[in-house]
């Protein structure tokens, strides 16, 4: 299995050349005055299923298949690679201003912050050391600033699945899907900057009756975050004239 660091310089360059007329920017607030940033939580649905058939998702259509067939991933490890991918990702394009990740998560307002109810259940997993943030607490915004002198939190949430691309059934070839939301909150509690995205692999994997090589599908999500991480920060970046080294 290629190390993500590996996957994600070759994602970089898949990444530049991915359509940029999806990407939409946010030219209204300058976030030049915001740094520096800090990452506040990074997680994932735990569950990697089928595209068509996650009873629980309301980010995707749900078909009819019967969930006792599905072949389901975890992304629990997956998730702590998305992270360092990230944090690779801002490091690769000249983002320095960045709270270490201790500073935040050991933070006395990390562990008095409001917990998201939503992500607080066991369908979603979280990179290691996050606990799911409520992102509309201005209390713990605003205590986070005071602490550590982060002036904007970042909240990124993956929804990970698999998606046919073509074939019959579960037999045939399929690609690595994610969706990514990105939520920036200033140091009052205000939000900067929210965004979804949804990027799909370049490159496919073989499925046979719903088995496939697992290492293959983990190896294929690390690029294709790499690819959504990357259009993220170069968006981020550069739609808001950032001061990269603060």
């Amino acid at each position: 299995m290629k190390s993500p660091l590996i996957i994600l310089g070759m994602a970089i360059t898949a990444g530049l050349c991915m359509g940029c007329a999806g990407l939409r920017y946010q030219r209204e607030t300058n976030l030049s005055s915001h740094l520096p940033m800090g990452v506040v939580t990074v997680l994932s649905n735990y569950n990697i299923y089928w595209d068509d058939e996650d009873p629980g998702s309301s980010n995707r259509p749900t078909k009819n298949e019967n969930p006792e067939k599905t072949k389901v991933s975890r992304a629990d490890v997956l998730i702590t690679d998305a992270e360092a991918i990230l944090m690779q990702s801002f490091a690769d394009v000249g983002i320095t201003a960045i709270v270490p990740k201790d500073q935040i998560t050991g933070s006395q307002a990390y562990a008095k912050a409001k917990r998201n109810s939503l992500w607080n259940n066991k369908g979603f997993t979280l990179a290691n050391g996050y606990d799911p943030i409520n992102y509309r607490d201005k209390n713990f915004a605003l205590a986070l600033a005071e602490e550590t002198g982060v002036k904007a939190g970042v909240y990124i949430v993956f929804d990970f699945s698999k998606n046919m691309s073509f074939g019959i059934g579960k037999t045939g070839y399929f690609r690595a899907q994610l969706y990514m939301q990105v939520i920036v909150v200033d140091e009052t509690g205000r939000i900067l900057y929210k965004r979804n995205r949804v990027v799909t692999s370049d490159n496919r994997i073989r499925v046979s009756h719903r088995t496939f090589n697992e290492p293959e599908l983990l190896d294929l999500f690390r690029s294709t975050i790499a690819n959504a991480c990357y259009l993220f920060i170069q968006e981020f970046a550069v739609a808001n004239s950032l001061d990269l080294e603060n």
